[in-house]
């Protein structure tokens, strides 16, 4: 008897993308790229603070905020849209472990909103 060759998991190639399993994996990338911004912002300014001289630590802050700025008000925004869709993303969920809004229309219906507000997010930090 041959054996056929069938994919182990087909499930990714049979099922198009819903909003709701997007969000679902959004919701894990945003909070391990949260975890890995905050490890590496902590363990720098730690080096920075506690590894260097005086003189040193001013150098870098300046050269780092003065030729970076750019990057980094891009990477501030990201982080903003990340860390909002998170934290509103976190209280859809909780609000699902309660039993609220589990219809499917409200599940689209705030899964929108998510996405709106933390969009709205970045705008405020834009503006202010």
């Amino acid at each position: 008897m041959k054996k056929k060759v069938r994919p182990l998991s087909p499930h990714l190639l049979v099922y198009k993308p819903q909003l709701t399993s997007i969000f679902s994996i959004f919701h894990r990338i945003s909070g391990g790229l949260l975890f890995l911004f905050f490890l590496v912002l902590s363990s720098l300014f730690y080096s920075i603070h506690f590894c260097f001289s005086f003189f040193a630590t001013y150098f870098i802050y300046y050269y780092l905020f003065s030729f970076l700025t750019t990057i980094l008000y891009f990477l501030l925004y990201f982080l903003v849209f990340i860390f909002s869709f998170h934290m509103i993303n976190g209280l859809r969920h909780l609000s699902w472990d309660f039993g609220l809004g589990l219809e499917i229309k409200n599940v689209y219906i705030t899964g929108i909103f998510v996405f709106f507000v933390s969009s709205i997010a970045i705008f405020i930090l834009i503006i202010f």
